[in-house]
């Protein structure tokens, strides 16, 4: 643009006009590239950046990551939260059945049916209902492998 502005003559009006266009055309260009330069350096920060942070994250299992321990005690938690609710579920359940079931509401006009009743049987607590058995170490490595692979997409 130096040389296109060199090249126009001095004297005239329009070419004073053109002058102008070409300085704000090389104004616009320098600005462009400035923005850019600046683009594609936080581009490059961001990928640093992100390198970092997977290189972080280790497969061997005696060198644990903070995010993997967070991870491992909220997977640990939710699986206990999970033990509670099945105990209760089976509680309720063991406690629907040994009360036997009137009438059904869909049972057709006409029909009588006998009620019994059983004899009521102790709550059960759900505290004191066995767990289930199951290797917990690996469980919680399956959890924590299902994690990292949709943590990284």
């Amino acid at each position: 643009t130096r040389t296109a502005i060199s090249l126009v003559p001095h004297t005239t009006p329009s070419s004073q006009k053109l002058k102008a266009l070409l300085s704000g055309l090389s104004e616009g260009f320098q600005q462009m590239i400035a923005n850019k330069t600046t683009e594609e350096e936080a581009y490059r920060q961001y990928r640093q950046l992100v390198r970092q942070e997977k290189k972080a994250k280790t497969s061997n299992c005696c060198k644990l990551t903070q995010a993997t321990v967070v991870t491992s005690e909220i997977v640990i938690h939710l699986q206990e939260q999970q033990e509670r609710v099945d105990a209760i579920k089976a509680a309720r359940k063991v406690k629907k059945e040994s009360i036997q079931p009137g009438p059904s509401p869909t049972a057709q006009k006409g029909t009588r049916f006998k009620t019994v009743s059983a004899p009521n049987s102790p709550t059960l607590d759900p505290t004191s209902l066995p767990l289930p058995l199951f290797d917990e170490a690996e469980d919680l490595w399956k959890e924590m492998e299902a994690l990292e692979v949709h943590g990284d997409s």
